[in-house]
């Protein structure tokens, strides 16, 4: 008579919660753990993928010398450059003030001469993944519009989860236990589809 229907009332917003972070670390963990990629076996991130591999701290001169090479990646068939720019700095929660000085300031940090920010002009969005727990690494990615990145499907079509509830009287465990069972499905895959859209800085 006095059960908290209240909590029994938060259990499928848990779940939902729960998925929707699953799936937010489900794409990002392809760049936080240097995934392998299909297309050639290599990592993501490796010297062999343009150098798109650096282990320089987040700075100015760091960050335009990793857009430089990102704007150096070449066409597989034509060996031309391609331009590429980043449009999105990932951050982990340590370098976000970092990040903000670096992307939205006129003039250069620190600086005494009162210098223009060239950093400003690249027009990076930065983007803090609040569930990253190494504070020195940082990556950029590059506009999807312009080179491909990263590639999620859903099942049938599904990108919202399922919630079931087993709440029947005569069958399962509310019959056997009085016990009521929530459940969630959510069918996904996803990989890497090209390497030139991303930059990764592991810092030591």
């Amino acid at each position: 008579a006095n059960d908290d229907l209240g909590q029994m009332r938060r259990i499928p917003r848990k779940l939902a919660r729960a998925a929707a972070q699953t799936l937010h670390e489900f794409v990002y963990d392809f760049i936080r753990t240097n995934a392998t990629m299909t297309t050639d076996s290599v990592a993501l991130f490796n010297a062999a993928h343009g150098s798109n591999l650096g282990s320089t701290a987040l700075a100015a001169a760091s960050l335009a010398a990793a857009r430089l090479v990102m704007k150096k990646q070449t066409d597989p068939d034509s060996a031309k450059r391609l331009g590429l720019v980043p449009r999105t700095l990932l951050v982990p929660q340590d370098l976000e003030q970092t990040a903000y000085e670096l992307t939205a300031t006129d003039r250069e940090v620190a600086s005494a001469n009162n210098t223009l920010n060239f950093i400003k002009t690249f027009g990076l969005t930065p983007v803090v993944v609040d569930y990253w727990t190494d504070a020195n690494n940082w990556f950029l990615v590059a506009e999807p519009g312009s080179v491909s990145t990263i590639e999620v499907g859903f099942f049938q079509g599904r990108e919202e989860p399922e919630l079931f509830l087993q709440d029947e009287p005569t069958v399962g465990a509310v019959f056997t236990n009085d016990r009521l069972t929530w459940k969630i499905r959510h069918i996904y895959g996803g990989g890497i589809l090209d390497y030139r859209g991303f930059f990764g800085a592991v810092v030591a």
